[in-house]
């Protein structure tokens, strides 16, 4: 797998497979940036490669994707996040302590590229951190504080699997 995973570039992403219940969910690879239907090109990921849970019904980038079930699941090793504690950025890595991934709820799609190609795409969905004892502490001040909206371990299935009312 790709060692860091940045927007606009690919990455693994998990989503369910085959709702006849023989493949319970496929890893995927695709660009880390969602790229609807009305994307113009690659580059429109690099806007859309976080979506807000509180809004991704009304977003005309995300809802398309929430509404047709396309929930993933991100496989998270470890993230990074910007401290502007000293006053100055400081680039911190977010892990759990057991060296277990974290994992991400997302939303994935297809665009149809320039020459009429498939490609996979996802975002990660995050929430409000304000009263978050570690994610409050990130992004530049006067910035909103966001984190990614984490899946438990015995969460993943149902999220990928579930009615959309459920979800």
């Amino acid at each position: 797998p790709p060692e860091s995973a940045f927007p606009g570039l690919k990455a693994f992403f998990i989503r369910a497979e085959d709702k006849a219940g023989l493949v319970v969910a496929q890893a995927q690879l695709g660009v880390f940036g969602y790229l609807p239907d009305f994307a113009p090109d690659l580059a429109f990921g690099r806007k859309t490669y976080n979506c807000k849970s509180e809004t991704m019904r009304e977003k005309r980038a995300f809802k398309a994707a929430w509404f047709a079930g396309n929930r993933c699941a991100i496989p998270i090793e470890r993230g990074f996040e910007w401290c502007y504690e000293t006053g100055d950025p400081v680039r911190w890595a977010v892990k759990r302590n057991n060296g277990e991934p974290l994992c991400a709820a997302g939303l994935w799609g297809v665009w149809i590229g320039p020459q009429g190609e498939e490609i996979l795409s996802f975002t990660m969905l995050t929430t409000n951190a304000d009263a978050h004892p570690i994610f409050s502490r990130f992004n530049a001040p006067g910035d909103e504080k966001r984190m990614p909206v984490f899946l438990r371990l015995e969460d993943q299935q149902e999220w990928l699997n579930c009615s959309i009312d459920k979800a």
